[in-house]
């Protein structure tokens, strides 16, 4: 196993508990979630769209790491998603 492995892997199982038990506390929590993000991946895919039809390449797909951003910061998540992939042509 990866040091990163080792490293990661702690983090994201106490993550993901600290998610399950704030949603088994509150439930609408979960809806919450669902609720922003699917208004960030609305707007990656609707910003990647009009960028194509202008010839522009963001470069940015839906993966599991924008949902997560979404999932967490809702449409700000999907922007600082954009802003992170506009510093790598920079």
């Amino acid at each position: 196993m990866s040091h990163n492995l080792l490293i990661l892997l702690p983090v994201a199982v106490a993550f993901f508990l600290c998610i399950a038990s704030s949603i088994k506390k509150r439930p609408t929590l979960l809806l919450s979630l669902l609720g922003r993000s699917t208004a960030g991946l609305c707007y990656i895919y609707f910003v990647n769209m009009f960028c194509t039809a202008r010839g522009i390449s963001t470069g940015l797909g839906i993966n599991p790491i924008t949902l997560l951003f979404s999932a967490l910061l809702g449409i700000p998540g999907a922007m600082l998603s954009f802003a992170l992939r506009l510093t790598t042509y920079f």
